[in-house]
């Protein structure tokens, strides 16, 4: 206990803020064990930065733990970035507490390090940010915000050179960097310091420009609509967008509107909790519009809600929100290069969307950053919509956030086409309906601490359930891997590799049942959701079919088969690996080594250690496809490579 007591000592030696020093003061006279949760370990860096409550010591957020992170980033810059000194990092803030603090304090670090630093001398919207990165040709970006967190909580984000969020192995690097720095003696630079500029209007200005590009219908007239900031910083922004895009001027809720940390109308600034956007349906009740827009605290997150045909209004689910836009975005664009991402927490539906209209496809983990990686690694293909059932949709191809300014841009329009072809938003949900299925999503919100979350998640790894929804599951590893998901036209895309043995640190574990429920565990402090995919049991079109039946049509490549360019299977090209070996003669299926006859009888299984070049590869021991006995085709995860 005397070290934690002597570590106290230096942080309030140290700590330039005075709130922070009482506190600080207050613990030291106060119980042991709460001085020493507040000073035992470190606040863990991870892929989306920092983010706690507000409050002194190492495991809260504070301005000692923010010049800590800021120099483990500078180091991590200067050993990978060699012009980083030249191009620079630019930093923007929200308006909660000690945003500014913070973001000043980290251009000062950046500085010390002789790093230039662009700050913003106003909030700006994370999207903005995000944009700025590439408009500046900085190294990285750095913004201050809690997002949707809770009133008492602030966080630090770190975007790379893309303006995508960073991914592992990134994040580890950097908490390298930061483990090294004694966060009581980190050297800060003057804020009048040459290396240090401070960014004005001009760069907002430039974002909002950008934004009507996302339109794909402009010449059809607005509908009356309704917005709410819920507090945060994107209710300015998003308000010079729509008059960019002509899409005039919603009704505002005009309590929510100004920027304020403290959130004095909601309890949880999070469109997704009960009563978060009462006072929006309220207002688009009163002034008779089409559709009610809202953005999160930082504007990276879009809600809609929209009126019923008894007179009521509903919120639209995430998955929902992103069928529309989907909907909308491949009815108005051409071209079989266009790719759509989601991740695999989200409805399944956009992968029968994209089948639809010929279109690629790819599933990643969960997280927005691996929908930004997923577009790095195809640069071949035209991307056109990337959305998670969490709000998050990203209708550009920058920045490679999540971006709710432009998304409700161009949700407003699809608003506004809907009224102008006579249909509701309602109606443009029957009719995917109509075609696709019906998809029911029932999510779950879950408030845990961050050790909470993870003792959760590694219980549910290591005792996963039998029984999901009162039926027989199934696991499937979702393997976690640098290389891109295979992106096969209208069709839902394959890990990049097949199982392995032992998960990696990270993955996620996907459990359901044919026609029935599926389970998403992901890692402590990520989105998991449980979804109902309630479809048809005949089909009557290939768009309708299950995902195992497309994807094994004769003249198809297997997902077995290796990635060829653009991340697209390739079926082997060797003859050699074509051609069956002997004892495998008598059964097509068997010759793709899954160890079934077309006839669903046992087949000779080859082992590792009888394989050898030219034959094909042995199926994962125990593994049979989802397929076996349906004449003669593959299941998900055949031997064949």
């Amino acid at each position: 206990m005397s070290d934690v007591r002597h570590t106290a000592g230096r942080w309030l030696a140290a700590e330039p803020d005075e709130d922070m020093r009482a506190e600080i003061r207050a613990l030291l006279d106060g119980p042991d064990d709460e001085l020493a949760e507040r000073f035992t370990g470190r606040l863990q860096f991870g892929t989306a930065g920092l983010r706690a409550a507000v409050g002194a010591g190492p495991q809260r957020m504070n301005r000692l733990v923010v010049r800590q992170a800021a120099a483990g980033l500078a180091a991590y810059l200067l050993a990978t970035e060699p012009d980083v000194a030249v191009r620079g990092v630019i930093v923007g803030y929200d308006a909660r507490r000690k945003s500014y603090e913070f973001a000043v304090d980290t251009a000062a670090v950046m500085a010390a390090h002789g790093i230039r630093a662009l700050v913003f001398d106003h909030v700006v919207p994370t999207p903005v940010l995000a944009w700025n990165i590439a408009g500046h040709g900085c190294a990285a970006g750095v913004m201050v915000t809690a997002s949707h967190n809770p009133p008492a909580d602030n966080g630090y984000k770190v975007y790379l050179s893309t303006g995508c969020q960073i991914v592992s192995p990134v994040d580890q690097h950097i908490s390298d960097a930061i483990e090294v720095v004694d966060a009581c003696e980190v050297v800060v630079a003057d804020t009048a310091d040459p290396l240090i500029t401070w960014l004005g209007d001009a760069d907002v200005a430039a974002y909002v420009a950008a934004a009507p590009a996302v339109r794909l219908r402009p010449d059809v007239a607005p509908v009356p609509m309704a917005y709410t900031a819920l507090h945060g910083v994107g209710g300015a922004t998003l308000l010079r967008a729509f008059e960019a895009a002509g899409l005039g001027r919603p009704a505002v809720v005009a309590a929510q509107q100004t920027p304020d940390g403290t959130f004095p109308t909601v309890s949880f600034p999070n469109p997704e909790e009960p009563g978060a956007m009462d006072l929006l349906l309220e207002l688009a009740r009163d002034t008779g519009a089409a559709i009610a827009l809202a953005n999160d605290p930082d504007a990276d997150r879009m809600a809609a809600a929209i009126p019923t045909a008894g007179g009521s209004w509903r919120k639209l689910s995430g998955d929902e929100i992103g069928w529309l836009l989907a909907d909308h975005i491949l009815s108005n664009t051409s071209g079989d290069d266009r790719l759509v991402i989601t991740t695999l927490v989200s409805s399944s539906m956009l992968s029968q969307i994209a089948a639809h209209h010929g279109v690629r496809y790819a599933e990643t983990y969960t997280g927005f950053k691996w929908i930004g990686r997923t577009v790095l690694e195809h640069p071949g293909l035209r991307f056109v919509l990337g959305y998670e059932q969490a709000l998050g949709y990203l209708v550009t191809k920058r920045p490679l956030d999540k971006d709710g300014i432009t998304a409700a841009v161009l949700m407003a329009e699809v608003a506004a086409v809907a009224a102008a072809e006579g249909v509701t938003l309602q109606d443009r949900l029957d009719a995917l309906s109509a075609v696709f299925g019906h998809h029911l999503i029932a999510d779950a919100s879950v408030h845990m601490t961050p050790e909470e979350g993870r003792a959760a998640v590694a219980d549910l790894r290591a005792e996963p359930p039998s029984e999901v929804g009162g039926r027989r599951g199934h696991q499937r590893p979702v393997v976690r891997g640098g290389r891109a998901a295979a992106v096969a036209a209208g069709r839902r895309a394959a890990p990049a590799d097949p199982p392995q043995r032992h998960r990696a640190k990270g993955q996620a574990v996907r459990r359901g049942c044919r026609r029935g429920p599926r389970a998403v565990r992901g890692r402590a402090g990520h989105a998991a959701a449980v979804g109902l995919n309630a479809r048809p049991r005949r089909w009557r079109s290939p768009v309708a079919r299950p995902r195992w039946w497309s994807a094994r049509r004769p003249g198809r490549p297997t997902r077995g088969g290796r990635l060829g360019a653009g991340g697209v299977p390739r079926r082997p090209r060797s003859s050699a690996r074509r051609r069956p070996p002997e004892r495998h003669a008598s059964s097509r299926r068997a010759r793709r080594g899954c160890g079934r006859s077309s006839r669903g009888s046992p087949a000779p299984r080859r082992t590792s250690a009888s394989w050898r070049p030219g034959s094909p590869r042995p199926s994962p021991p125990g593994r049979r496809g989802r397929g076996a006995g349906r004449g003669g085709r593959c299941g998900r995860w055949c031997g064949y490579r």
